[in-house]
């Protein structure tokens, strides 16, 4: 659980910005399915994957001043064995299904005027080129014929024609999926040349909000002002509402589980300037006669009497002395809770579960 505060450090130069990810798409280089995986894993990277509408029109509208004959995406059929051969379900990542009301696979023909001439596969179905005859090989390859854009149609002298749709799998072997720039995907051979779209997570950084001191492991801790004075109940509250960091994830009076953390406690108290007893803690024996624990459920509420230094504490002079203070030099006393102290307010760190 992330419960400090996260600074957004957006995306490296070169990379697009949208809805928390980060988009590299690189029209330049054409490599395999298998090559555009390494280019964006060695960029802390995965092809990308279309997970929503807003997501696709973004893709699309970036990739409309992006001339390419596709992009290589994390979509395939393959299966796991490592064959290359496909299982017709086509998925992100071999184990993420598809969402057919956003995913759109590409037919022909197409609106593009740059499309004006034909070639037929081995399946006898027809798609369009736009310069260069294909090589021919066995496979994926298509081949001109005589049909061509006549006007906003297609006209062939018998008129007698079927138009290909997307995904063909040519030839048993068009496993891997492409975006073109309409949006569309196409199948293609992993083995074929194409451009690629990368996508990661934006950069963020853990950070604590003004006027609290973040501790190298990551936690944050708010010391209350000089002459900020309450009851512990008070403090409690303002930890809990005031000074949480974030809605909805717990802060907590400060809590020491461990030697590293009071050591880190007692140089910030050494440094502090308040004028009153303390910092109240959320150690107490409100409940129990004697038995000191933390206040919070999500601490170890049993603490460690190892860690914890009492100044001939506890000794509970008035029959109520159930709430803790530190002093400055890092000595815990008991004291009533109805008493007025300063305070100290702690969040824990990243990847803290509760």
């Amino acid at each position: 659980m992330i419960v400090a505060d996260m600074e957004n450090l957006g995306c490296d130069p070169g990379w697009y910005d949208n809805n928390g990810y980060c988009y590299l798409f690189n029209n330049k280089k054409l490599v395999t399915r298998k090559q555009a995986n390494t280019e964006c894993s060695n960029q802390n990277a995965f092809l990308v994957r279309i997970e929503s509408s807003d997501e696709l029109t973004f893709v699309t509208q970036t990739l409309a001043n992006m001339p390419s004959d596709g992009f290589w995406t994390d979509m395939s059929d393959l299966r796991f064995d490592g064959t290359g051969t496909g299982t017709g379900h086509w998925m992100w990542g071999q184990y993420e299904p598809i969402d057919n009301t956003t995913i759109k696979w590409n037919k022909y023909p197409t609106s593009n005027k740059l499309e004006s001439c034909a070639a037929v596969n081995i399946q006898g179905k027809f798609s369009y080129i736009t310069n260069n005859l294909p090589e021919v090989a066995k496979t994926t390859a298509t081949f001109w014929t005589g049909l061509t854009r006549q006007g906003n149609g297609w006209d062939w002298f018998n008129g007698d024609h079927q138009w290909a749709v997307e995904p063909d799998n040519i030839d048993n072997k068009e496993h891997c999926a492409t975006i073109l720039q309409s949006g569309l995907f196409s199948d293609q051979d992993c083995t074929k040349q194409y451009n690629y779209i990368c996508r990661k997570d934006e950069e963020t950084r853990i950070t604590c909000p003004a006027g609290w001191i973040m501790r190298t492991n990551g936690d944050c801790y708010y010391f209350s002002m000089p002459n900020d004075t309450y009851s512990w109940s008070e403090a409690s509250d303002l930890c809990h509402k005031k000074y949480a960091i974030k809605s909805g994830v717990p802060t907590t009076l400060l809590a020491v589980n461990d030697a590293n953390e009071m050591a880190w406690v007692n140089s910030q108290l050494a440094k502090s300037k308040f004028s009153a007893n303390g910092y109240w803690t959320s150690l107490n024996d409100r409940n129990n006669e004697g038995v000191w624990i933390y206040h919070d459920l999500f601490n170890d509420q049993h603490y460690d009497p190892k860690v914890i230094v009492w100044a001939g504490e506890p000794s509970d002079k008035t029959g109520n002395q159930d709430c803790t203070y530190v002093s400055d030099a890092g000595r815990y006393f008991d004291t009533q809770c109805n008493n007025k102290n300063g305070f100290i307010c702690e969040k824990y760190a990243l990847g803290q579960d509760f």
